[in-house]
Parts: structure tokens; C-alpha cells; sequence
């Protein structure tokens, strides 16, 4: 019997990190694919990236527009009101046999209330962590309860799903899906990278990525300019700044990235480069600055240092290669200082990183093609000793 695995993606984040399941679960021989693109995906300013997926060849398409600007906080909530209402009319007709989600965003959260209510089980990629420095720390766990079935990337956060009520045989430890993405694509080289951006890069760059603050979103554009001014004082470094999510103030936050690389010649900005120019610039350079998840999952498996500003990902672990600051602009210069006056052939050794090993999307599949699913619902609370 074959099982229709409907897939929901809200932002090229976590497009990006699922794509290797995506292609596992549509080559399946007794799995369906439904890829739902919805979020972020359709917005100009963080880069139209819907028009990527489309070109990806996915056979079963299916686009949920919120066609919501985040320019308050209450907008939040009517993304979610919005995409719990249109996932739910799309299921009335067209019902999967399982949802498949990854992370903490409130695109997700809202498709995981959709699941909910209409006895949909749901799968949950990278629950069971932390981040005490962004709302998103409170829809991952919420996902977590909502969901029948949990893939995790550790030890650490299997525990930690447990201790929240889930049973431990439907939680599967299967590693990061950042580490399994790098594994699994031919990064580009510094000449080929340099041609699909329309760049020169020098020896020398830094790919910087921040993020709102969630907690105190009237604050992201003060911390910006902090991390702006910090910057400026190092000419010498090539900053290459990808755009922030679509979070309250995200489009501020790159409509100011946009002005100030006008200006500035070692500045670049781009609203999105995908997941292939991404991680390959993430392999070529000296360093990565900002507040982005991917400075603790991807950028240590290439023993790249990375700067992480403020509190956003206050929570998760760290690698060695990862150096915490304050958003303060002397600490923030001390600290590129010293990354700085280091060569670049110098990297990081025996940087083992907390997030796993190569092979979470070949489990996952695997685990979807062989799981009883009638087995899922209803759930009950899992009573540890």
C-alpha cells in the first residue's frame, strides 16, 4: 500500500534542509510525495523563492499563498489563522496519510494545528531543542506535542522529547539535516561560486546572516546598525550579508542591508542564493557573523569560526568552533579582531559537531516507508519512571 507523505515547506530555510528528503520520499517505491509551499516562499523581498521549487521538478505541487506582509506582530497570528485555514481546506479534499514538518516556525506551527484537527498524523524533524532567545523556542515545543512521530538529531534531544510526554519508540534519533545536506551536494568552487553570483571574492570574506529579534522585535534595527557599525571598521574583510527571515522587521532588516551595500564596496547583499551558492560560500570563507542557526549547524562541519551575536540561539549546543558576544559594538570588534589576524588556511580541527553525522534523510525515508501509521493515533502521554 503505497503512503501519501505530505510535505510542508513555509521558508528556503527549511526547503533547503528538506530537499534530500524530499527527493528520498518522491523515489520511494511505497511513498507518495506532496510538497506544500506556502510562507515566505512567495514574497519578493525574501527572494520569490516558490519559483526555485517549481523549477526543482517535484511532481505533486501544491502552493498556499498567505499573501501576508509581516509589518506587526499581530501579523503573526494571522499567518498562522491563515495557513491553519488553507491547510485544512486543501486536507478536506486531498488527505495525506502523513504531514511531515521540520522545525520551529509558525508557518509550521500552523500546520501542525491543521494535522490536529483533522486526525492527521504528523512527523517532526529537529524537535527537542532549545533556543531561549526567539519565540520560535515556543512553536517547536508546541509542534513536539502535536506530532505522533519525531526524528531528532541527538542523543540530547531525544531525551529531551521524552521528558515532554512522547513515546520513546516513535522517536528516532537520525542526526542534523544541515550536516546531510552538505553531505549530499557538490559544493561549487570559489571561481564557479563567484560566476552564479556575478562577485569577485576576495581571500578574505565573512557571510554574514541576522535575524529579528523575536523577543524584542523593536529592537532588531538598533542591533543591526550595532552590528553595521562593527563591521565598517574592518574595510579589509569582504562581507557578504544574505538576507534575514520573514519575521517581524526581516524585510527592514533587508531593505538596511540593501542601502548600506549601495555604499559600501566590500559589502554585498542577496535576499537569497539557495541552498547549493549558500553552503559554498559557507566552505570558502574565513568566517561566518551573525545569529542564523546555520553558524552552530553547517558552518562547523567545515571548521568555519563563527560569530554568534546576542541571544537568539542561546540554548543550542555548541561546537568549538562557535564564540558567543553580546550585540555590543566593542565586543563584536574584539572578537573579528582575532578571527581576523588569523590566515585563512587556518581552520578548526577535531571540531566535532553537536549535531550529528551524514544520513538523517536516508533514516527518516526509511523509517516512513516501514512505520505503521494507523499505529500513531491517537496519542497518549508517555509517563517516564
Amino acid at each position: 500500500m503505497t503512503k501519501k507523505i505530505s510535505v510542508v515547506t513555509g521558508s528556503r530555510a527549511d526547503f533547503g534542509l528538506l530537499q534530500g528528503v524530499i527527493s528520498r520520499i518522491q523515489s520511494a517505491p511505497n511513498l507518495e510525495l506532496e510538497l506544500i509551499v506556502t510562507g515566505s516562499h512567495f514574497s519578493e523581498t525574501f527572494g520569490s523563492t516558490k519559483d526555485e521549487i517549481a523549477l526543482a521538478g517535484y511532481t505533486n505541487l501544491v502552493e498556499l499563498d498567505l499573501n501576508i506582509a509581516m509589518n506587526s506582530e499581530s501579523d503573526t497570528g494571522f499567518a498562522i489563522s491563515n495557513v491553519i485555514s488553507q491547510i485544512t481546506k486543501h486536507y478536506s479534499k486531498e488527505r495525506p496519510s502523513l504531514t511531515l514538518v521540520l522545525g520551529d516556525r509558525y508557518e509550521v506551527f500552523g500546520a501542525a494545528v491543521a494535522c490536529t484537527a483533522m486526525g492527521i498524523p504528523l512527523g517532526h524533524i529537529h524537535g527537542g531543542e532549545i533556543t531561549y532567545g526567539s519565540k520560535d523556542d515556543m512553536y517547536r515545543h508546541a509542534i513536539t506535542k502535536l506530532a505522533s512521530v519525531h526524528f531528532v538529531a541527538n542523543s540530547e534531544f531525544h531525551s529531551r522529547v521524552i521528558k515532554m510526554g512522547e513515546n520513546p519508540k516513535t522517536v528516532f534519533v537520525v542526526g542534523g539535516l544541515g550536516i546531510d545536506s552538505i553531505d549530499q551536494i557538490e559544493l561549487l568552487n570559489k571561481p564557479d561560486l563567484e560566476t552564479e553570483l556575478g562577485i569577485s571574492l576576495e581571500q578574505k570574506y565573512a557571510l554574514v546572516t541576522y535575524h529579528p529579534d523575536t523577543i524584542h522585535p523593536e529592537q532588531s534595527l538598533e542591533q543591526l546598525e550595532t552590528v553595521l557599525r562593527s563591521i565598517a571598521k574592518f574595510p579589509s574583510i569582504q562581507f557578504i550579508a544574505t538576507g534575514a527571515n520573514a519575521d517581524y522587521y526581516g524585510e527592514q532588516i533587508n531593505l538596511r542591508w540593501q542601502e548600506v551595500s549601495s555604499q559600501e564596496d566590500n559589502l554585498f547583499f542577496f535576499s537569497s542564493v539557495g541552498q547549493l551558492k549558500y553552503l559554498s560560500l559557507l566552505s570558502h570563507a574565513h568566517f561566518m557573523l551573525g545569529n542564523s542557526s546555520s553558524g552552530l549547524l553547517e558552518a562547523p562541519f567545515f571548521g568555519i569560526p563563527t560569530v554568534n551575536i546576542g541571544g537568539r540561539q542561546e540554548g543550542r549546543p555548541r561546537s568549538s568552533s562557535v564564540t558567543d558576544v553580546e550585540c555590543d559594538e566593542s565586543s563584536i570588534v574584539r572578537i573579528l579582531k582575532e578571527i581576523n589576524s588569523a590566515p585563512h588556511a587556518i581552520k578548526m580541527q577535531n571540531n566535532e559537531n553537536a549535531y550529528g553525522n551524514p544520513g538523517a534523510s536516508k533514516k527518516i525515508t526509511a523509517i516512513l516507508a516501514n512505520l505503521d501509521f494507523e499505529d500513531l493515533l491517537p496519542k497518549r502521554f508517555f509517563e517516564t519512571d
